[in-house]
């Protein structure tokens, strides 16, 4: 799969598009329309991108899908959630997600458009061959049931904006009709 993607110039074109996203702001991204953005700060940014390269060079996808979650945990974990403004998530275990405090998972759009930022700014080029060997060799039961499917297909349509400069530019284009104004 590496080198058909790198023979056709995929990874490339997903190289220059990461490099392209790093350039934009997190408002040209359709952050903060609907809550407030707040950027993880420097060493959460480096933790994130060490569980993604732990991500990229575990064999197993158990522990694959481990290094996501965590990295999503730990991006949006502690933001407000625009639902659930208390943000009570204190004992988070992001392998067992159904015992967490999480009371709703973050709206897709939203949590593509984290996954786009992280990818880029961390700069994981690889992240279709990762989403694929975890959505290949998990157990079936585990993607069928659970929040763990949820997460793997957000990550796909994360690298699916990613593959098209176009999706990223409409990615920046938040609806505002529902946006509520307290």
């Amino acid at each position: 799969m590496v080198r058909e993607y790198s023979k056709n110039g995929w990874l490339q074109a997903l190289s220059e598009n990461l490099t392209y996203v790093r350039t934009l702001s997190p408002e040209q991204l359709g952050f903060g329309v609907r809550c407030k953005f707040t950027p993880p700060t420097t060493q959460k940014m480096e933790t994130i991108k060490i569980c993604l390269r732990k991500m990229q060079h575990h064999y197993s996808p158990l522990k694959k899908l481990e290094n996501l979650l965590r990295v999503i945990f730990l991006a949006i974990g502690k933001q407000q959630n625009c639902d659930n403004p208390n943000g009570d998530i204190e004992n988070y275990d992001p392998v067992n997600i159904e015992s967490s405090k999480i009371k709703t998972l973050p709206p897709a759009d939203e949590l593509v458009r984290w996954l786009v930022y992280l990818l880029a700014r961390t700069s994981t080029v690889g992240c279709e061959v990762e989403a694929w060997y975890m959505w290949e060799l998990l157990p079936k039961q585990l993607l069928t049931t659970g929040d763990s499917s949820y997460y793997l297909i957000t990550l796909f349509s994360a690298i699916d904006v990613l593959k098209n400069t176009e999706s990223i530019r409409k990615l920046g284009q938040v609806d505002d009709s529902s946006v509520t104004v307290s």
